[in-house]
């Protein structure tokens, strides 16, 4: 080719590129030129990476099984001199002609009960006792692990684990954004990350939430690229002040692209972005952010519990007063109508967050809501024991269903039958479409025919890959009687019964004297709680026949509902981050079964209790204190 020639053709191409650049939706007052131009080759840099993601993702699931059983015999060799190897006898597993046979045959099905001993000493003098290759930390769930185990669980979290979930799983995911077009675009992202909170175990290991974070190295290289909350709003540790800090700098950017609740290990939930919108929607405090955006000037309160040096940087960030800016947000946010989000951002993409099983109210009151034509797509299944699906085509309702990813774990399913889970595994060819099965796992991080906990239903195939939809947590079941009331169908009585109800809680009740049943906890926005009680039991018998069963029997009692404030499960929600739970991770439970959190709701809305009376003396004391029992 000649140099002539050669230079016609980069023009063109260079041109092509300009004309590509020019037609980005921008972000013109948080993008500076060179910003905009780092994004925009980024993307480019990550559609290619994609690609190769995706390819490699379908070549595995086209041989699922064969896949599935070199990963299996590649994790039994590698860890066969461990302390759990050995034990398990891994070096003659690894040998055996049919390794997965083999392996299902001589290892029996395990609850953290099981690993907890192993964990334990990892705990305190570090490996190899799961893992050969050292452990980077323990990660600490959101909640229970498996169906029974009713303990937080501390569960090992390796290196591969980490590269697994970026290589096949969010790299993959920015192929099916490529693919949906939502890489178009050079605008800015809130990502509602939060500072983790971790300790030291005795081995030196980290132990908290393993969620993806502002202290991973990658986070920050991308932050000045992509995200609209600047450095020092991610250094807030109080959960409360560093949402109002992503609020003020998400409303402050007219061409904000996306909403993130940032995909991590476990995945992030659109609980979050829900929050963030619902915040906005409230007049107090919509009024402040638009008062701070307008000043430029932090809110006082929130400056006072962040620190001078924090509310220092966050005003710089923050920038000039903008009253233009201020004015549309009042005007945006002014009646609180359905679609707000998209009159305060107009060129609003998307929501990008988990809005699947549990999560599923939530996004649709965003859909009917503040987030009213506003796509939310659920693209990563995963949990604290590693990534587990992608969703290939997520729909813009927030449902999806899940591809199993075929190198982030090997799977065993345990059919699901009247809200029951056999005994005996089945493998991915078994598997029956429309069929439930509890997730049975192998993991990178030294777990062994787990038993995740996870329901899913299977609804198709991606080559030989299941395609699965999650449906509940078996942990989150009601069984006063033997009914077995799934948390899939006390969510779909409730919607029916109680449908302006965002939040609730439901407990097993038991009574001497009375058949048990169950109590349902929730906001009733001044409702009838009798009348919510009756519409909820009509509903129960509709979702669940054996209920139904039961209480045409008497042996279980009708539902009890009481009117708990929104305030009050605010309040468990601080308790639970108090705890050490993570803002990203917080899952919010439909069944409790912590006594000192059932009684934090019931007794958050009571009066203080009147002022101790000064003891009245001698028989004036004894005068008073018949009247009082006599009175009662």
């Amino acid at each position: 080719m000649s140099a002539r020639r050669a230079a016609a053709v980069g023009a063109a191409a260079a041109a092509v590129q300009v004309g590509r650049f020019a037609s980005r939706d921008r972000a013109e007052e948080t993008h500076t030129l060179s910003t905009a131009v780092q994004q925009f080759f980024m993307f480019d840099a990550l559609r290619v990476a994609g690609a190769y993601a995706r390819w490699r993702h379908d070549q595995d699931c086209a041989g699922f099984e064969d896949t599935q059983a070199a990963l299996l015999k590649s994790l039994l060799e590698r860890n066969k001199d461990t302390a759990y190897g050995v034990d398990r006898g891994f070096a003659a597993l690894a040998a055996a002609d049919d390794v997965v046979a083999a392996f299902r045959a001589a290892h029996p099905l395990t609850t953290y009960a099981d690993v907890a001993p192993y964990v334990d000493r990892i705990y305190e003098h570090g490996g190899p006792v799961l893992n050969a290759s050292p452990e980077r930390m323990l990660a600490a769930t959101s909640g229970t692990s498996g169906p029974a185990s009713g303990r937080v669980a501390l569960l090992p979290t390796t290196p591969e684990m980490s590269s697994t979930f970026f290589a096949r799983g969010i790299l993959v995911v920015f192929d099916v954004l490529n693919r949906l077009g939502h890489l178009d675009h050079l605008q800015r992202t809130t990502k509602l990350a939060f500072q983790p909170r971790h300790r030291e175990a005795p081995s030196g290991l980290r132990v908290g939430p393993n969620s993806s974070g502002p202290k991973d190295p990658s986070f920050e290289r991308l932050r000045p690229l992509l995200y609209s909350t600047p450095k020092a709003g991610y250094a807030v540790e109080d959960e409360a002040s560093a949402l109002y800090v992503h609020c003020l700098f998400a409303a402050r950017d007219r061409d904000l692209g996306v909403l993130e609740a940032p995909p991590g290990v476990p995945a992030n939930f659109v609980s979050m972005p829900a929050r963030l919108v619902g915040l906005l929607g409230d007049p107090a405090f919509n009024a402040r952010v638009a008062a701070d955006v307008e000043s430029g000037t932090l809110d006082a309160a929130v400056a006072a519990v962040v620190g001078p040096a924090l509310a220092a940087e966050l005003e710089a960030a923050l920038g000039p007063g903008d009253a233009a800016r201020a004015g549309e947000i009042r005007a945006a946010l002014g009646d609180g109508a359905a679609g707000f989000a998209l009159r305060l951002w107009p060129k609003l993409k998307l929501i990008l967050a988990n809005a699947t099983g549990a999560f599923e109210p939530h996004a649709r009151r965003l859909r009917a809501g503040a987030g009213a034509g506003v796509p939310i797509r659920s693209t990563i299944l995963a949990a604290s024991e590693g990534l587990m699906g992608v969703s290939l085509e997520p729909r813009d309702d927030g449902e999806a269903a899940y591809c199993l990813v075929p190198r982030a774990m090997v799977f065993e399913f345990l059919p699901v039958v009247d809200g029951e889970a056999g005994d005996a595994t089945v493998l991915a060819g078994e598997l029956e479409a429309g069929a439930d099965y509890e997730l049975v796992v192998t993991t990178l991080g030294g777990l062994c025919r787990y038993r995740l906990g996870d329901v899913v239903r299977a609804v198709g195939r991606h080559g030989g890959a299941p395609l699965v939809e999650f449906r509940y947590r078996a942990g989150q079941v009601l069984n006063a009687r033997g009914e077995k009331t799934s948390e899939a169908q006390l969510q779909a009585a409730v919607d029916r019964a109680l449908p302006d109800v965002a939040v609730f809680a439901a407990v097993e009740r038991a009574d001497d004297v009375e058949a048990p049943g169950y109590d349902l906890l929730a906001p009733l926005g001044g409702g009838d709680p009798g009348a919510a009680a009756d519409r909820l039991d009509a509903a129960l018998r509709e979702e669940n026949p054996v209920y139904a069963t039961w209480r045409d029997k008497g042996a279980i009692s009708p539902p009890v509902v009481v009117d708990v404030s929104a305030a009050a499960f605010e309040a468990l929600r601080r308790k639970q981050l108090d705890e050490g739970a993570s803002p990203q991770q917080l899952k919010g439970s439909r069944v409790l079964r912590n006594d000192a959190h059932v009684q934090l709701l019931l007794d958050h809305d009571l009066p203080p209790p009147p002022p101790a009376e000064e003891p009245l003396p001698g028989t004036l004391g004894g005068v008073a204190n018949w009247t009082r029992a006599f009175a009662a």
